[in-house]
């Protein structure tokens, strides 16, 4: 059986994580708004928070929306992420968005 390509990205993306030291926290989340998770800064450390019910694309899009914004120049990626998650990049960076602080 063919893996889904997303469920590759998304294991990639989860070393890239890793090795950038973002912290993955899976937890349940209660919350009136409809988001899965996101990138935050808990006492200086990167977190990504996804909610426990998150579904594989809903996780895919915040891997890819929450490392898309780091310094990505000296990490191996796969030709197909690393163009991934640069465009990604231009377009949050083209509507102001940058790293937590």
């Amino acid at each position: 059986m063919k893996k889904n390509p997303k469920e590759a990205q998304l294991q990639e993306m989860e070393a890239l994580a890793e090795k950038l030291g973002v912290e993955i926290r899976v937890e349940t989340l209660r919350s009136l708004h409809p988001r899965k998770g996101g990138l935050c800064r808990v006492q200086g450390a990167f977190v990504l928070l996804i909610d426990k019910k998150a579904s594989l694309d809903e996780r895919w899009f915040l891997f890819t929306e929450g490392l898309c914004m780091f310094d990505l120049d000296g990490e191996f990626l796969s030709p197909r992420l690393r163009a991934l998650l640069a465009e990604r990049r231009d377009d949050l960076v083209s509507r102001g968005k940058r790293l937590p602080e």
